[in-house]
């Protein structure tokens, strides 16, 4: 802020927001105005700038004080209070600043020295710019002071008043803010009791790594406390929904219950009648709360609008003093003290005396006037006004109550003299009540106030109000009409994408045609997409070499920045034109298609294989960054409708290049030199052998594009076909194969094949061409109800993958190696698959178990870093210690994996569904389906018994005839159906063993096992209450099934009943038995021993006895009665397993023992 040059200018009239003003300079606003500020400046180098630190803006609040000095008592205390910054940083915002004047008048009235910064804080509002004609129509607003002190804003005779204080100053316009003057300060309204809540919501589920999406939905915030969880979403890629592991946010949503406080009512919270902090005087309830009616339910004795008085005849603190004036006015009310004023011609303490007197007859020695009496009192008689009258009682004057102090009325009242010291209060037009307490009339209470039913009434005054539409509407107040907002600006939708009205003030956004996105975003192509995202250098590049990404791909397009794109910019004209192929070849080497691949895709170690036959190696997530070879991702865009980008930090060249002149020429390559180089030498040599390569050469077919097979696919040809292939007499045959891998006039480039919708062979079929083929072709050969995931992402290294533990490099000895290829369905791989790999690209620097122990890595190109150098397999050899941890190289021959759909269970090939779709879709299970849904058709129970085989938390066991045991003609009771189902726990058949008991809802079913003649351990056969198991073990997402010769015979209730009261009264018997042979036998046990002397072997022989005993014991009961059957999920109370055990050689055994038991 140097001044090297001082002079002085008028600057032009601009908008204050746009101006600024180093605080180092001189300079000094002269003027302001509505519009814009004239300032007089001192210049120096540069004479106007951007403010950097310790600069303001010429118009900001921090000072208001050269601009307006009437408010410099206000501004000072919004610095003192540093809320300066806090104002500016919330954009817009809107000031009521009293006057100096105004806050000396309250400083004095309130006795203290300053304002506090609660009442500070109540004149600002944050994110609102509210000009004069915004406050014109009346509202409410929130203030800084935060929640819920609101500002009621009232127009009133053409004047704008906020809460009670005059806008006396308007539109002081302020940057991003106005400033509005105020005649007074705001006191703190508190007549509102919101209730804030907080409650826990969870945000949507979106992708870890590049969020495309708020994590948390509109008007809530994150949780910070909670970290976030792990979800799975749907999201539709290449016209497949697919489902992927994201994240998702807790989130904190503010619920507000709008409340009054305690003397406040209505919407708006108005004050019920009375003092300001007394409502009803304290002497009745207030209707008061958002849905109260504001009217004073007084207590007894009291009276009025605001239970402000008694009712008449009543006198005192608490009303509850009676007058007892017969012919007079009392002094009643509360202040009254109960004395009687007597009316013309009576007199006594009550006025009950009568006044028995002549005209002309005199009141001791003088004449009373005639609106006077005669009173006697103890000094003599004399004359005294009557009530409503004064004066000396020889002359009396009627009293007019109106003159002093309005009659006692209210100052929004009339008084109105009615006959001598009487008077009624009348409320002003606008207002109600008795007169002495008068309340403006709320028209809003009823009907709306007039407004139409769309718009909100502000009670503005007594008896007005102020209309203006709702949020969603415009018009005058009293006719309202819903704002289109898609009529402006598409209603913020995408410019291609639909806007439809849902409702007042809401609206759905989606995307035209060939877009993708909410409707706030649509994406189209990515070659589209590469444009307005600014990435033109990379898309110029393409355009250039012709290479188009407009097609219905999907592309997952890596593109440098411009900052990388730097080392490719001065490749260009005639060297472009000489090397084209080296250009787009490396352009390509950007491009992986028919793969959308998300970041959560790449947040794995894996192979790509790009356009130009670059393997591509994505590396896990260090330091929260994705590597794509040496590069790294640094931005991630939505997904397009062909397609998606990842922005990366470096160009990718092939290995050992660094740069675009170092680029091998593909023209250069012969096929020959192709076959050699690639591993093609088997398919070549045979077009060698049969002459096609001649054909191909011929100038009528040229140019030519073939597709060449592997050396290592033709070594994995079937034998069969191999041998028919190869056999001398079907060179014919041969011939056509191959020629069938040549299309002729016509040099097709990868990304071209999915714009031909067939192409023409040399043999004269065509070929089709599409991507994702794997999973669209009869769902990858997965179940209907499975999801079919495309694994080919590593298709150049001919199923060969590398895996890494979560836990880091080097973590697998051999066993967990082999786990984990399992777990991805997979095993190590060979020595010989690894180098098939290698030779097809596959370049690694980490080493990896392979099958027979054996640890090795591949590389493509010299490093001194990765095998001294060494280009090909990197080979540890055998290793002998197979504790060693080291990375692992899998071997996947499947090319998609089929996983069931939730809801169902299964390995992806097969899917069971719930209990009740296993019935549907089992033929062999259509009769006892048809007796269950009529079941459910006839009865409540039945519907209940349907409801749990498809409840998904109940775990059950059906038990199932089949159609040949169950016959068409044959019909079961709804008993009977019911006893087919166990509830609460998984049987599978080898838990089912002899003796025990199933039970279900009617009854307990019993297993009768069949035990191998070859292993007598394990039974080779199970009947379930006689009717024979002939299939077992059928899966359910929510339980299994087995399949009964014959279908089951509910026993009626009482026989039930009777067969346990008999259980019970043998195991009673048996129990009495044993109690008192143990009686028995402890007294003669006691009685041996002391017959004998002390010896320590006494009690070691008997131990050993009881040991001897107790393994003879074992034998008693059959072990395979003993096996206690495992318990699958959870139990319902009235699905338990029991097991019946039997004496066996004279043991005894429980007769009917709980499957809980030990």
């Amino acid at each position: 802020c140097d001044i090297t040059e001082t002079r002085t200018v008028m600057g032009e009239c601009v908008s204050c927001s746009k101006v600024y003003l180093s605080r180092c300079s001189s300079g000094v606003p002269t003027n302001i105005s509505t519009f814009g500020c004239l300032y007089t400046i001192s210049i120096g180098r540069p004479p106007l700038k951007v403010p950097a630190r310790g600069c303001s803006p010429l118009c900001n609040t921090t000072i208001m004080t050269p601009l307006r000095p009437e408010f410099s008592l206000f501004r000072s205390y919004l610095m003192d209070f540093n809320l300066t910054n806090e104002i500016e940083q919330a954009g817009e915002f809107t000031i009521f600043a009293p006057t100096n004047a105004a806050v000396r008048e309250f400083l004095q009235m309130t006795a203290a020295t300053a304002l506090d910064v609660n009442t500070t804080r109540y004149h600002v509002v944050m994110s609102k710019r509210l000009l004069k004609t915004d406050l014109q129509p009346g509202g409410y607003t929130q203030t800084l002071l935060g929640f819920p002190f609101k500002l009621g804003i009232y127009p009133r005779d053409g004047k704008v008043f906020v809460n009670d204080a005059q806008v006396n100053s308007s539109n002081i316009i302020c940057g991003s803010g106005v400033i509005h003057g105020l005649s007074a300060v705001l006191q703190i309204n508190r007549n509102r009791c919101d209730r804030m809540s907080l409650q826990k919501v969870t945000g949507p589920c979106g992708s870890c790594l590049f969020r495309q999406s708020k994590i948390c939905p509109n008007d809530t915030m994150p949780d910070k406390s909670v970290r976030l969880r792990k979800c799975i979403f749907r999201q539709n890629l290449d016209g497949e929904f697919l489902l992927s592991v994201g994240c998702i946010a807790t989130c904190i949503q503010k619920n507000v219950e709008l409340l009054c406080c305690e003397g406040f009512y209505g919407e708006h919270c108005e004050p019920c009648p009375g003092p300001k902090g007394q409502p009803c005087f304290g002497n009745g309830v207030c209707s008061d709360g958002i849905d109260g009616s504001g009217v004073c339910r007084c207590n007894k004795g009291f009276n009025g609008t605001a239970c402000e008085t008694c009712q008449n005849g009543r006198y005192g603190v608490h009303c509850d003093q009676e007058c007892r004036c017969s012919n007079g006015h009392c002094d009643e009310g509360l202040n009254g003290d109960g004395t009687c004023e007597c009316d013309v011609g009576w007199r006594g303490i009550h006025c009950d005396e009568k006044v028995e007197s002549k005209a002309d007859e005199l009141c001791g020695s003088v004449k009373c006037h005639s609106s006077a009496n005669c009173v006697i009192q103890p000094s003599g008689p004399w004359c005294l006004c009557a009530a409503g009258f004064k004066g000396n009682g020889t002359f009396c004057k009627a009293v007019d109550p109106c003159q002093k102090n309005n009659g006692g009325c209210s100052a929004s009242a009339v008084c109105k003299r009615t006959r001598p010291g009487r008077r009624d209060c009348v409320c002003n037009n606008g207002y109600a009540g008795d007169g002495l307490v008068c309340v403006e009339i709320n028209p809003c209470l009823e009907g709306n106030g007039g407004c139409h039913a769309n718009a909100d009434c502000i009670h503005v005054g007594p008896n007005k109000t102020s209309c203006f539409c709702s949020k969603g509407y415009s018009g005058d107040g009293q006719n309202c009409t819903m704002v289109n907002l898609c009529k402006t600006k598409n209603g913020d939708c995408h410019k291609f994408a639909k806007c439809n009205m849902t409702g007042p003030g809401t609206r759905t956004c989606t995307c035209s045609r060939n877009y993708i996105g909410d409707g706030l975003k649509c994406k189209g192509s990515v070659e589209r997409e590469l444009k307005l995202k600014g990435l033109t250098g990379f898309y110029f590049r393409l355009m250039v070499v012709g290479i188009s990404l407009q097609g219905r791909g999907p592309f997952t397009v890596f593109v440098p920045n411009a900052e990388a794109l730097k080392s490719i910019s001065s490749f260009r004209d005639s060297a472009l034109a000489q090397s084209k192929e080296i250009y787009a070849n490396l352009l390509r080497g950007h491009i992986v298609m028919c793969h959308t691949l998300l970041p959560d895709d790449l947040n794995h170690p894996r192979n790509l294989t790009s356009l130009s036959g670059l393997v591509l190696t994505t590396n896990s997530m260090t330091e929260g960054r994705i590597t794509i070879n040496n590069s790294t991702v640094t931005d991630s865009d939505a997904v397009s409708v062909n397609g998606i980008i990842h922005e990366i930090n470096s160009v990718l060249y092939p290995p050992h290049v660094d740069k675009v002149l170092s680029l091998p020429n593909p023209t250069d390559m012969n096929l020959t030199d192709v076959a050699d180089h690639y591993g093609y030498k088997t398919f070549y040599k045979l077009l060698e052998d049969t002459g096609v390569m001649e054909l191909m050469n011929n100038m009528v077919n040229q140019p030519t594009t073939i597709f060449l097979p592997s050396d290592s696919i033709m070594a994995s040809l079937p034998q069969e076909q191999k041998d028919f292939l190869f056999h001398q007499h079907n060179r014919a045959q041969l011939l056509e194969y191959l020629k069938y891998h040549i299309l002729t006039g016509q040099k097709i480039y990868a990304e071209g094949l999915i714009y031909l919708e067939s192409g023409r062979t040399l043999q004269g079929s065509s070929l089709s061409f599409s991507c994702g083929g794997r999973c669209l072709q009869g769902n990858g050969h997965c179940h209907p109800d499975a999801t079919c995931t495309d694994l080919h992402f590593e298709d150049m290294t001919l199923g060969v993958f590398h895996y890494r533990s979560s836990r880091g490099q080097y973590k697998l000895n051999v066993t967990a190696a082999q786990q984990a290829c399992a777990a991805e369905g997979g095993s190590l791989a060979t020595y010989t698959q690894l180098s098939y790999a290698q030779q097809a690209g596959l370049n690694l620097c980490a080493a990896g178990w392979l099958d027979q122990n054996r640890v090795a890595y591949p590389t493509t190109f010299p490093n001194p870093n990765c095998g001294f150098g060494h280009v090909g397999i990197v080979d540890y050899g055998t290793r002998k210690n197979l504790s060693e941890t080291w990375d692992a190289f899998c071997y996947r021959v499947k090319e998609v994996k089929c996983e069931c759909k939730p809801g169902y269970v299964g390995d992806g090939s097969t899917c069971s569904g719930n209990l009740l779709q296993v019935l549907r879709s089992s033929p062999n299970f259509s009769n006892f389906l048809t007796q269950v849904l009529n079941y459910s058709q006839v009865s409540q129970s039945g519907q209940r018994f349907v409801k749990r085989l498809k409840d998904p938390a109940l775990l059950s066991t059906l038990f199932v005839p089949e159609n040949s045991g169950l016959q068409d003609n044959q019909t079961l009771s709804q008993q009977d159906i019911e006893f087919h189902l166990s509830e609460g726990q998984v049987l599978p058949l080898r838990q089912l063993i002899n003796g025990t008991r199933i039970r279900t809802r009617v009854g307990s079913l019993t297993v009768l096992g069949v035990s191998n003649m070859l292993d007598p351990s394990t039974l080779s056969s199970r009947f379930i209450n006689g009717r024979f198991v002939t299939d077992s073990d059928i899966p359910a997402s929510n339980g299994i099934i087995h399949v009964l010769q014959g279908p089951l015979i509910a026993p009626p209730p009482h026989q039930e009943m009777q067969a346990v009261h008999r259980a019970g009264m043998g195991v009673g018997v048996v129990l009495l038995v044993v109690l008192v042979s143990g009686i028995i036998f402890v007294g003669f046990h006691f009685y041996s021993q002391k017959t004998k002397p002390f010896h320590f072997h006494y009690f070691k022989d008997e131990e050993e006895e009881e040991a001897a005993a107790s393994n003879n014991s074992r034998s008693i009961c059959n072990p395979v009665y003993e096996a206690e059957p495992e318990h699958i999920g959870s139990e319902a109370p009235d699905a338990t397993v029991e097991k019946q055990h039997q004496a066996v050689n004279g043991g005894s055994c429980d007769l009917l023992q709980n499957s809980g038991a030990p």
